[in-house]
């Protein structure tokens, strides 16, 4: 193994442990208000908005950009959450649906 690349990625891990147990200490300690809280209680669904968004409209250039598997997949995934409220059906219906559709 290279002593470059272990070094590097011991640099790494301290560096990024050390951000985020001083971000921890540090952040513990100071109270936000419950404005802010609500108003931060919303990232993690936007950054998974993020995330997903842009793969259910992409195009790998055959046909229409609409009829996407991803999209169509994604929609019917998107109608069982709302209808079951089970993140496990949800999740693995819209696995085998996107490989159903996607033979297509």
């Amino acid at each position: 193994m290279r002593t470059d690349l272990v070094i590097a990625f011991a640099g790494m891990t301290i560096a990024t442990y050390m951000t985020r147990a001083l971000f921890t200490v540090f952040v513990s300690k100071v109270r936000i208000s419950s404005f802010w809280e609500r108003v931060l209680s919303h990232v993690p669904l936007a950054v998974l908005t993020a995330f997903v968004v842009p793969y259910l409209f992409a195009s790998s250039g055959e046909g229409s950009a609409i009829f996407t598997p991803y999209l169509l997949a994604g929609a019917a995934t998107l109608f069982l959450s709302f209808r079951t409220r089970n993140i496990l059906v949800s999740a693995t219906s819209g696995i085998v649906l996107f490989v159903i559709i996607s033979q297509f």
